[in-house]
Protein backbone atom coordinates (compact mmCIF):
# COMPACT_ATOMS: atom_id res chain seq x y z
CA UNK A 1 0.00 0.00 0.00
CA UNK A 2 1.33 3.61 -0.92
CA UNK A 3 1.58 6.44 1.14
CA UNK A 4 -1.00 8.17 -1.16
CA UNK A 5 -3.45 5.01 -0.74
CA UNK A 6 -2.89 4.64 2.92
CA UNK A 7 -4.07 8.89 3.98
CA UNK A 8 -7.16 8.47 0.67
CA UNK A 9 -8.04 4.70 3.35
CA UNK A 10 -7.68 6.25 6.43
CA UNK A 11 -9.64 9.91 5.42
CA UNK A 12 -12.65 7.63 3.52
CA UNK A 13 -12.86 5.80 6.90
CA UNK A 14 -12.53 9.11 9.19
CA UNK A 15 -15.96 10.35 6.45
CA UNK A 16 -17.77 7.54 6.51
CA UNK A 17 -17.36 7.12 10.42
CA UNK A 18 -18.65 10.56 10.77
CA UNK A 19 -21.35 10.22 8.57
CA UNK A 20 -22.27 6.51 10.27
CA UNK A 21 -21.65 8.03 13.87
CA UNK A 22 -23.69 11.68 13.28
CA UNK A 23 -26.71 9.65 11.82
CA UNK A 24 -26.68 6.27 14.70
CA UNK A 25 -24.89 7.41 17.23
CA UNK A 26 -21.58 5.59 18.69
CA UNK A 27 -23.34 2.46 20.29
CA UNK A 28 -24.86 2.03 17.08
CA UNK A 29 -22.23 1.80 14.61
CA UNK A 30 -19.77 -0.96 14.43
CA UNK A 31 -16.58 -1.95 13.01
CA UNK A 32 -18.45 -4.02 10.87
CA UNK A 33 -20.73 -1.02 9.74
CA UNK A 34 -17.99 0.83 8.62
CA UNK A 35 -16.07 -1.87 6.91
CA UNK A 36 -19.45 -2.02 4.83
CA UNK A 37 -20.19 1.49 4.08
CA UNK A 38 -16.14 2.10 2.97
CA UNK A 39 -15.79 -1.18 1.03
CA UNK A 40 -12.64 -1.38 3.21
CA UNK A 41 -11.63 -4.89 5.10
CA UNK A 42 -11.69 -4.90 8.99
CA UNK A 43 -7.73 -4.90 8.89
CA UNK A 44 -7.88 -1.79 6.55
CA UNK A 45 -9.53 -0.23 9.84
CA UNK A 46 -7.21 -1.85 12.45
CA UNK A 47 -4.23 -0.35 10.22
CA UNK A 48 -5.25 3.06 10.84
CA UNK A 49 -7.21 2.97 14.07
CA UNK A 50 -6.57 0.86 17.47
CA UNK A 51 -10.18 0.07 17.55
CA UNK A 52 -13.84 2.13 17.28
CA UNK A 53 -13.05 4.34 19.94
CA UNK A 54 -9.65 5.38 19.00
CA UNK A 55 -11.33 6.06 15.15
CA UNK A 56 -13.98 8.15 16.95
CA UNK A 57 -11.54 10.06 19.09
CA UNK A 58 -9.36 11.09 16.29
CA UNK A 59 -12.76 11.86 13.58
CA UNK A 60 -13.74 14.49 16.52
CA UNK A 61 -10.28 16.00 16.63
CA UNK A 62 -10.16 16.27 12.74
CA UNK A 63 -13.63 17.75 12.94
CA UNK A 64 -12.03 19.89 15.27
CA UNK A 65 -9.36 20.97 13.06
CA UNK A 66 -10.69 21.31 10.27
CA UNK A 67 -13.37 23.71 11.88
CA UNK A 68 -10.92 25.77 13.68
CA UNK A 69 -9.27 26.83 10.31
CA UNK A 70 -12.80 27.60 8.95
CA UNK A 71 -12.87 29.96 11.79
CA UNK A 72 -9.31 31.18 11.34
CA UNK A 73 -9.49 31.87 7.81
CA UNK A 74 -13.00 33.70 8.41
CA UNK A 75 -11.41 35.84 10.94
CA UNK A 76 -8.41 36.59 9.07
CA UNK A 77 -8.12 40.38 8.93
CA UNK A 78 -8.78 41.64 5.25
CA UNK A 79 -7.43 44.64 6.24
CA UNK A 80 -9.64 47.98 6.91
CA UNK A 81 -12.33 46.39 8.61
CA UNK A 82 -13.65 46.63 11.87
CA UNK A 83 -13.45 44.34 15.16
CA UNK A 84 -17.04 44.13 14.33
CA UNK A 85 -17.06 42.92 10.67
CA UNK A 86 -14.61 40.83 11.43
CA UNK A 87 -16.57 38.76 14.31
CA UNK A 88 -19.64 39.17 12.36
CA UNK A 89 -18.04 37.38 9.52
CA UNK A 90 -16.66 34.64 12.06
CA UNK A 91 -19.61 34.03 13.78
CA UNK A 92 -22.01 32.85 10.60
CA UNK A 93 -18.44 30.77 9.41
CA UNK A 94 -18.86 29.07 13.06
CA UNK A 95 -23.13 29.36 12.64
CA UNK A 96 -22.56 27.51 8.81
CA UNK A 97 -19.92 25.04 9.71
CA UNK A 98 -22.01 24.15 12.99
CA UNK A 99 -25.50 23.73 10.94
CA UNK A 100 -23.56 21.58 8.65
CA UNK A 101 -22.15 19.27 11.76
CA UNK A 102 -25.12 19.78 13.94
CA UNK A 103 -25.81 15.78 13.82
CA UNK A 104 -22.34 14.90 14.76
CA UNK A 105 -22.06 17.91 17.45
CA UNK A 106 -25.80 16.58 19.03
CA UNK A 107 -24.37 12.99 18.93
CA UNK A 108 -21.22 13.71 20.23
CA UNK A 109 -22.78 15.42 23.14
CA UNK A 110 -24.44 12.32 23.91
CA UNK A 111 -22.00 9.46 23.57
CA UNK A 112 -18.43 11.12 24.97
CA UNK A 113 -19.71 9.38 28.03
CA UNK A 114 -19.78 5.85 26.55
CA UNK A 115 -15.94 6.01 26.12
CA UNK A 116 -12.94 4.84 27.88
CA UNK A 117 -10.64 5.97 26.27
CA UNK A 118 -9.02 9.23 28.15
CA UNK A 119 -8.96 11.42 25.19
CA UNK A 120 -12.43 11.55 25.29
CA UNK A 121 -12.88 12.87 28.53
CA UNK A 122 -10.24 15.68 27.23
CA UNK A 123 -11.93 16.50 24.38
CA UNK A 124 -14.90 18.74 24.55
CA UNK A 125 -13.13 20.86 26.47
CA UNK A 126 -9.94 21.09 24.14
CA UNK A 127 -12.77 21.59 21.40
CA UNK A 128 -13.82 24.47 22.97
CA UNK A 129 -10.88 26.04 24.09
CA UNK A 130 -9.73 25.64 20.54
CA UNK A 131 -12.99 27.69 19.57
CA UNK A 132 -12.40 30.18 22.02
CA UNK A 133 -9.27 30.79 21.14
CA UNK A 134 -10.27 32.11 17.54
CA UNK A 135 -13.25 34.35 19.22
CA UNK A 136 -10.69 35.80 21.91
CA UNK A 137 -8.03 36.46 19.19
CA UNK A 138 -10.01 38.70 17.19
CA UNK A 139 -11.76 40.26 20.17
CA UNK A 140 -8.01 40.91 21.19
CA UNK A 141 -6.65 42.27 18.00
CA UNK A 142 -9.41 44.74 18.63
CA UNK A 143 -8.82 46.22 21.85
CA UNK A 144 -4.83 46.18 20.54
CA UNK A 145 -6.24 48.91 17.58
CA UNK A 146 -8.61 50.41 19.99
CA UNK A 147 -11.29 49.54 17.90
CA UNK A 148 -13.09 47.70 21.43
CA UNK A 149 -12.54 48.23 25.12
CA UNK A 150 -13.10 44.71 26.27
CA UNK A 151 -11.73 44.34 29.78
CA UNK A 152 -11.78 40.73 29.93
CA UNK A 153 -11.03 38.89 26.16
CA UNK A 154 -11.71 36.00 27.33
CA UNK A 155 -15.15 35.98 29.24
CA UNK A 156 -16.29 38.56 26.15
CA UNK A 157 -15.53 35.53 23.43
CA UNK A 158 -17.36 32.97 26.05
CA UNK A 159 -20.09 35.45 26.01
CA UNK A 160 -20.44 36.21 22.16
CA UNK A 161 -20.33 32.13 21.59
CA UNK A 162 -22.68 31.26 24.62
CA UNK A 163 -25.34 33.54 23.17
CA UNK A 164 -24.73 31.76 19.78
CA UNK A 165 -25.17 28.53 21.25
CA UNK A 166 -27.76 29.18 22.65
CA UNK A 167 -29.88 30.89 19.82
CA UNK A 168 -28.59 28.34 17.55
CA UNK A 169 -29.46 25.36 19.44
CA UNK A 170 -32.73 22.63 18.05
CA UNK A 171 -35.43 24.21 20.29
CA UNK A 172 -35.09 26.96 17.67
CA UNK A 173 -35.69 25.43 14.09
CA UNK A 174 -36.69 28.54 11.86
CA UNK A 175 -33.46 28.52 9.76
CA UNK A 176 -34.89 31.53 7.66
CA UNK A 177 -34.26 33.53 11.13
CA UNK A 178 -31.12 32.49 11.13
CA UNK A 179 -29.70 36.13 9.83
CA UNK A 180 -31.50 38.08 11.54
CA UNK A 181 -30.53 36.57 15.11
CA UNK A 182 -26.95 36.98 14.49
CA UNK A 183 -27.17 40.20 13.63
CA UNK A 184 -29.04 40.71 16.94
CA UNK A 185 -26.33 38.40 18.88
CA UNK A 186 -23.66 40.87 16.91
CA UNK A 187 -25.23 44.22 18.21
CA UNK A 188 -26.10 43.15 21.24
CA UNK A 189 -22.62 42.12 22.33
CA UNK A 190 -21.39 45.46 20.32
CA UNK A 191 -23.97 48.13 21.54
CA UNK A 192 -25.40 46.37 24.27
CA UNK A 193 -29.60 46.93 24.83
CA UNK A 194 -29.45 50.97 25.77
CA UNK A 195 -31.22 52.96 22.92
Amino acid sequence: MTVKETVVGRERLLQYAETLFSERGYSAVSIRDIAQATGLSHGAIYHHFDGKEDLYCQMIEEAVVRMTAALRTAAEDRGGETTRERMSRLCRAYVEFSDQKRGLFERLMRDLGQLKDERAKDLMPRAMKALLDVFEEVLSDGVTRHDIQVAGTRIAAEALLGMINALFSPQFTDISASDRRLKFIIDLFFDGLSA
